[in-house]
């Protein structure tokens, strides 16, 4: 019976804190090779990149007056080995980065794209 106790917490610990993610969720699935398909430099209107990808992470502007569209997301995935009862001493969890930042030009038209993917660990811990 508590082998039974023991592999239902084990499994609901496990389902609870699988992934986490943030950020912009319609960047999720997208490649470089699809934004750059999706949204064409001299083509595509703003409205046409709020429709699709909804708010921006965060907006700025150039000197010029041009506005700049930040997209964010990334999910979080934490290794096996931090579920290891009392493992104060070192955790690691993965982390998968997309950033899609857009140039708006004056007219509200796309001028340029740059989509970056990194993917990084993160540690903490006693020992780290």
């Amino acid at each position: 019976m508590q082998a039974l106790r023991l592999i239902g917490t084990l499994t609901l610990v496990v389902l609870l804190s699988a992934c986490a993610s943030n950020g912009v969720g319609a960047l999720k699935n997208e490649t470089s090779e699809s934004v750059e398909a999706k949204f064409v430099a001299g083509v595509t209107h703003k409205s046409e990149i709020l429709d699709k990808l909804g708010r921006p992470t965060n907006t700025s502007f150039t000197d010029s007056g041009q506005e700049v569209l930040t997209y964010a997301y990334t999910e979080l995935t934490p290794r096996a080995r931090n579920f290891i009862p009392y493992n104060i001493f070192s955790n690691v969890t993965d982390a998968s980065t997309k950033e899609l930042v857009m140039l708006i030009n004056t007219q509200g038209v796309l001028a340029r794209l740059v989509f970056n993917e990194t993917e990084t660990e993160k540690r903490w811990g006693v020992v780290e």
